[in-house]
């Protein structure tokens, strides 16, 4: 329904600044023409921060949340492949002074390779999470014949080399769904309070080592499997059509905003 907006890498990002929670507002293209119409989803952040009355920085930049992964300190990790494709007269070196001074950070992890399967071109939240200041998890595929074990590989050299920690997590294999195969990439989780939510792939061996797995990187949190099929179908996963927003603006204020940005029945 192109008379909609919708969820998914086009919502707000939320920042600090000088101790007041601001949302900032980056363009968004459809995934650069993947898809049309996307005017309504363009525009979701700033609505949302009309909505909760928080102030807005708009951007003249395309950029997608599934290509940002911070640590929560210094550093982010980012595709050099997606935001070039998005913003093709920008150099590296301009784009990386621009994300600095956007996000207060000194570091920027570039990566460059993106996997054949992806359709957003190298988005990180498939391919490195942070799971604290310093350590950050990359998958390994068992079968190390597969055609896009030399990405992952690629990114963990990467990160190693700027100085971080670097963890690999298993994809087990692949599963077919309505006649296509999707690697079990357990990567594209959703930290929330407390809890984790992991895109199962509906084979329960796999999908329970995932959850010992995740549970030992984030001892503190209950983690949870929801069916992912569809989403991985689709090119995504859980952390792609979830937008988190900081606790300081929870409770009736995002309930309202869920009301009146979902249909009610």
């Amino acid at each position: 329904n192109y008379n909609s907006a919708w969820l998914r890498d086009n919502g707000p990002v939320w920042v600090e600044v000088d101790g007041q929670l601001t949302v900032q507002d980056w363009g968004f293209d459809g995934w650069g023409g993947l898809v049309p119409n996307y005017l309504l989803d363009d525009a979701i952040p700033s609505y949302i921060a009309g909505f909760e009355e928080v102030p807005v920085e708009v951007y003249d930049f395309i950029n997608e949340r599934g290509t940002l992964e911070f640590n929560g300190s210094n550093t982010l990790i980012t595709s050099w492949v997606c935001l070039h494709d998005r913003n093709p007269g920008i150099t590296q070196p301009q784009m990386e002074a621009f994300l600095q001074n956007a996000f207060g950070v000194t570091n920027v992890v570039w990566l460059m390779s993106s996997p054949s399967d992806d359709v957003t071109d190298g988005h990180v939240d498939g391919i490195a999470r942070f799971i604290n200041e310093n350590t950050v998890v990359v998958p390994w595929y068992v079968d190390q014949s597969h055609v896009d074990a030399w990405v992952y590989n690629e990114a963990a050299a990467i990160i190693d080399a700027a100085g971080l920690n670097v963890i690999r997590m298993d994809v087990p294999g692949s599963v077919t769904h309505f006649g296509y195969p999707l690697s079990a990439n357990y990567m594209n989780w959703l930290v929330a309070n407390g809890v984790v939510i992991l895109q199962g792939y509906e084979h329960a061996m796999w999908d329970s080592a995932a959850v010992a797995t995740v549970e030992s990187y984030f001892p503190n949190h209950d983690v949870f499997v929801v069916p992912g099929l569809d989403l991985s179908y689709t090119g995504g996963g859980v952390h792609c059509v979830t937008n988190d927003q900081p606790y300081g603006l929870a409770g009736e204020i995002e309930l309202n905003i869920y009301q009146q940005l979902v249909p009610q029945t």
